[in-house]
């Protein structure tokens, strides 16, 4: 990145704003997060795809630089659901944002757990308003895979639908203590 003031933080910024997912969901749990609290390896591992994430980190960059990316997350441990909850948590607590998003259409047949746990590589990006017909086409040059998820929304809660069904709904309050408590529970 030439200009470092350009650089945006993951946190969710407005209410509004569209929300996309860019890298496919592969559904590879091997060495997962998920995997790993439920006493499971699994197979396959995320296999490296460095072309395909070329791709998506000169997208993201260019994104940036565009001024078209409000906030940017990568898919990475816990994949897509993490990131999301991520995004709506700010230092020291609660963000007072959330997001609506459906991830049916993204993850296609694989199964729903694998699409958003699995951890290759992807990113999240809360694209600013009125930049939406702009990064989109940023996307589409670079030739990278991505789908419009939703929105970040005034209601602080991540409410996450998989086409007609709930997958997860949960308060960005309760994020944050699960986030803020990280593995203190645990010893």
């Amino acid at each position: 990145m030439e200009d470092y003031a350009l650089a945006v933080t993951t946190q969710f910024k407005e209410a509004g704003n569209p929300l996309y997912l860019v890298g496919r969901r592969w559904g590879e749990m091997g060495g997962s997060q998920y995997y790993q609290l439920r006493g499971r390896l699994g197979w396959p591992a995320p296999m490296p795809r460095f072309g395909e994430q070329r791709q998506m980190h000169e997208a993201i960059l260019e994104l940036i630089e565009t001024k078209c990316a409000a906030a940017v997350h990568d898919v990475a441990d816990g994949g897509l659901a993490v990131a999301l909850a991520e995004m709506t948590v700010r230092p020291g607590g609660p963000g007072a944002l959330g997001c609506s998003v459906d991830v049916a259409e993204a993850r296609g047949s694989t199964a729903l757990d694998a699409a958003l746990f699995c951890e290759n590589g992807g990113f999240v990006v809360e694209v600013r308003e009125g930049s939406r017909e702009g990064a989109e086409y940023i996307l589409d040059d670079a030739g990278v895979d991505w789908w419009r998820l939703g929105e970040v929304t005034a209601e602080p809660k991540l409410l996450l639908w998989d086409g007609d069904a709930v997958a997860i709904d949960i308060s960005t309050v309760e994020i944050a203590e699960i986030w803020g408590e990280g593995l203190r529970g645990y010893f």
